[in-house]
């Protein structure tokens, strides 16, 4: 074969490859070749079902459904889901088939959603034609099983009042036990009364049809099959309304506060080796790291701040391990005290070591800080801390300063999502909840000062076990006038907090002396943050050969 028809060939191969690479999936592209023989079997199935329609006005049983098809006006019906059918089909080819023809894998997205649309209409059509052959169904088994029907509807509709009724008394205990909340409460519990009265009234039309249906007289079964069915939703409704009001009510007898009790930041380094037989010239031996490696805040940062430019040796080298005369030997190339911090012996570093390779270089494949938070949690009454819990930076940074903070609390008396998440100094989210203490004149200033209940002493011993803290009402106004759901509240003078990391009271607290950031000198300096994420994955130099 020629070689310039050969190279044709080739290229032409590649091409439709390279082509269909960047066309739409095949699964698509199926899903839109299917759509013309869907339409096309729809508007047979639409043709089936006024056939058979037609032959059931000639029909005994006609005089029966003919009032209803008067008065709902079945023939419209057809008429509107062959509408359905004509908008499918333009669908298909004003929107979908222009997408399928350009074949270019950036519509694959609008595709899939031209898909979902024209499947949801597609449904929607199919069921409009089907929706004369239903009504007549369910018309004749109304008349023919009335009894049955009605039956139902009763026990449902007991069922129903036993549920809201049920509920009803859960209500008005929660508008005894939290009276600010009362409007808030009923208007929870007004969508099941209004179901309740819905299904109700349903049942009295079906008894009333039902009555002259045992009467022989003229009953409107179509009145009567929609009052039973209305029945029967509205149940299945308020089975599950009912559900979600007693756990939103109990919502308001849940409290808990999340504290920030602690925090840390870890380094971590991890080290990668590169080693070869420097007699040969193939290397296939791959490349090696090593566990990561925990090291302080200013191994760290050397480490950071350290550029390739700065290293003898490749670059990227941080030391090198070899053979030389008189046996093995380890050349640093950076300050030997870091190298140390790294606690990479001669022995870890031979570790797993190729057979035969007799020189290698060492770098850093990664470098990251990893964040930490410790909570006081206090849960209706009852405190407990955490362990150790990993989080992001952002996280870290956002709560920085609120070292001491309530960062989440849900005090009595509110629902979930009214909790609050900004930094909140311990307790002054409970202030003026009755469910927690009240308003007592101070003896010594007149002013009136947040007396706790003894079950929230904690709150008042926050900060010092022998020193309680008092929050006075000006203050809480203040706070709720223009913190409150807001932002972060760490006291009224900014410049000079009183509150959260580097507030006077957390500072100056017993029991945040012995924390770990406080160990580790937070208090005195901002650690390192997010240093070192531009360095991670360095990779190798080259070979030392």
């Amino acid at each position: 074969m020629p070689q310039k028809f050969l190279a044709f060939l080739l290229f032409a191969f590649f091409s439709v490859v390279l082509a269909g690479c960047d066309g739409l999936p095949e699964q698509l592209k199926q899903r839109v070749e299917q759509i013309p023989t869907r339409i096309e079997n729809l508007e047979r199935y639409l043709e089936s079902e006024k056939k058979s329609f037609a032959f059931k006005q000639g029909s005994k049983e006609w005089q029966f459904f003919a009032p209803y098809a008067k008065r709902e006006k079945w023939n419209q019906k057809f008429t509107e889901a062959k509408a359905k059918v004509e908008r499918l089909r333009f669908v298909y080819k004003a929107r979908i088939k222009p997408i399928y023809d350009r074949n270019s894998s950036k519509d694959i997205k609008e595709l899939e959603s031209q898909l979902k649309l024209f499947d949801e209409a597609f449904r929607s059509a199919k069921r409009a034609i089907a929706w004369v052959g239903k009504r007549m169904t369910t018309l004749a088994t109304a008349k023919d099983k009335a009894s049955e029907w009605i039956t139902r509807a009763r026990k449902e509709a007991e069922e129903i009042k036993k549920i809201v009724s049920s509920v009803e008394s859960v209500v008005e205990k929660a508008k005894r036990d939290y009276p600010n909340r009362k409007g808030d409460i009923s208007g929870l519990f007004a969508p099941l009364q209004k179901a309740r009265d819905e299904a109700l009234s349903a049942l009295k039309k079906a008894e009333s049809q039902f009555a002259k249906h045992k009467k022989g007289g003229s009953a409107d079964y179509a009145a009567f099959a929609d009052s039973v069915a209305l029945v029967s939703t509205r149940l299945k409704e308020l089975r599950e309304s009912a559900k979600g009001l007693r756990k939103k009510l109990g919502e308001l007898y849940r409290e808990y506060t999340k504290i920030l009790a602690d925090m840390k930041v870890e380094y971590w380094i991890q080290i990668g080796r590169s080693s070869w037989d420097s007699w040969s010239d193939w290397d296939n031996t791959p490349d090696m790291l090593y566990e990561p490696v925990q090291v302080s805040e200013q191994v760290f940062r050397y480490f950071s701040k350290l550029k390739p430019g700065e290293w003898r040796g490749e670059a990227g080298n941080l030391a090198r391990l070899y053979k030389g005369f008189g046996g093995w030997k380890l050349d640093i190339h950076i300050d030997p005290k870091m190298w140390v911090a790294l606690g990479l012996t001669k022995d870890k570093l031979s570790l797993n070591w190729p057979k035969g390779d007799d020189d290698s270089s060492f770098w850093v494949e990664d470098m990251e800080p990893r964040f930490f938070h410790k909570y006081l949690i206090i849960e209706n009454g009852v405190k407990k801390y955490t362990d150790w819990v990993e989080v992001d930076e952002e996280d870290f940074d956002e709560y920085l300063h609120a070292l001491g903070m309530e960062i989440v609390s849900k005090p009595y008396g509110f629902f979930e999502s009214e909790k609050l998440q900004e930094p909140t100094p311990v307790g002054l989210s409970k202030v003026g909840n009755p469910k927690y203490g009240r308003w007592e004149k101070d003896p010594e200033t007149g002013k009136e000062r947040w007396s706790w209940l003894e079950t929230y002493a904690i709150y008042r011993l926050f900060f010092d076990p022998t020193h309680p803290t008092y929050y006075y009402r000006d203050e809480y106004r203040y706070w709720r006038d223009n913190y409150r759901g807001k932002r972060g509240y760490y006291g009224r003078d900014e410049k000079k907090p009183t509150y959260g990391t580097f507030g006077k009271r957390t500072r100056t607290s017993s029991r945040f002396a012995k924390t770990s950031f406080a160990k580790r000198g937070g208090f005195k300096s901002a650690s390192i943050r997010g240093a070192g994420s531009g360095f991670r994955g360095r990779g190798p130099g080259g070979r030392g050969k």
